[in-house]
């Protein structure tokens, strides 16, 4: 138990975090480091075009039903990651836009719903709550039961190595959208190992002079970079766009947006289910509301209208890029 003196709460965290030692990039890969950072960018547009596309002011593009005032606040300040955003739209914008990046680099990743309750009242009382990141990898489920493997010295307190039980109706597990988790394990796998190939060339073509021509085999991996990341869109920050015809560059951006809008969509029915259990500690059944956030529905209609010439694609893309 964390007792927190400042305000008189309790918590009842079990699970440890420790920061990593690792100094490599993110994923592995920067092409997949830049992956990443560029979902996060898309899906901070999509709740930036919120603000946009509002015609009244009183509109709720993003809210919670059968939830109190003072359980909405507490919901709100149980995100991390909120850039101390006050409000429900921007905590979880910036909630979704880290989340989004580690799925793109990870697959998943775990939080512990922790409570602080007042223990000066009569009968205990839910004051707080936050999600605590658990580190990667560090979950183990054996049937109905979750454990968490701590390695020796994690936090430099001089621990041995532990096992620590934790309450499986605490912990949160976001993930990809079933249909793109093996298309992006693939380019999970593929990224480093053409990176690796590519830098190996540079090195040959800087020491021994290389007479192959520069062009000519910076192109064959720009393919082979395009081949890999076709199923998810991404375009490698315009790194293709010579190699394709203005018709294969949209729905290549499409395909990208269709990624990005599942994983948003992914997210936030996470958080709804995250915000439901919390709801059951404080005896109330929130349910969380979204709309205005590109759809689906939205991409593909685009699409056909591309495709039928009845609008450009610029305009198209535009209303979905947010900016």
């Amino acid at each position: 138990m964390i007792r927190d003196e400042t305000n008189d709460l309790k918590w009842d965290n079990r699970s440890v975090f420790w920061p990593s030692n690792s100094g490599a990039i993110p994923g592995g890969s920067s092409n997949l480091w830049m992956c990443a950072q560029d979902v996060e960018t898309t899906i901070w547009s999509y709740f930036n075009r919120i603000k946009k596309t509002l015609s009244k002011p009183s509109e709720e593009p993003i809210r919670l039903e059968n939830c109190s005032d003072s359980l909405k606040k507490i919901l709100i300040n149980s995100l991390p990651y909120r850039n101390y955003s006050t409000d429900l739209l921007g905590a979880l914008g910036s909630f979704s836009q880290m989340v989004a990046q580690t799925l793109v680099l990870k697959g998943c990743i775990d939080f512990e719903i922790g409570v602080g309750w007042n223990k000066n009242s009569k009968q205990p009382k839910l004051e707080a709550v936050n999600l605590s990141y658990i580190p990667a990898k560090s979950l183990i489920r054996i049937g109905l039961q979750v454990f968490q493997v701590v390695p020796a010295n994690a936090n430099f307190d001089k621990l041995p190595a532990r096992i620590i039980k934790l309450d499986p109706k605490r912990i949160i597990r976001f993930r990809l959208p079933k249909k793109w988790r093996h298309p992006l394990a693939k380019t999970r796998k593929q990224l480093p190992l053409v990176e690796r190939s590519q830098h190996l060339w540079m090195d040959q073509l800087t020491i021994r002079r290389n007479r192959e021509d520069f062009k000519t085999v910076t192109r064959k991996y720009n393919i082979q970079f395009a081949r890999i990341t076709a199923p998810i869109g991404w375009n490698a920050r315009s790194l293709f766009n010579e190699e394709m015809a203005n018709f294969q560059s949209v729905t290549r951006e499409l395909q990208w947006h269709k990624f990005c809008v599942d994983i948003q969509n992914e997210i936030l029915r996470t958080t709804d289910d995250v915000f439901k259990r919390i709801g059951q500690l404080y005896n109330e059944t929130p349910h969380l509301i979204w709309q205005y956030l590109p759809t689906m529905e939205q991409i593909d209609d685009g699409l056909q209208l591309v495709i039928n010439g009845e609008a450009k694609p610029y305009a198209v893309l535009k209303s979905l890029r947010g900016y």
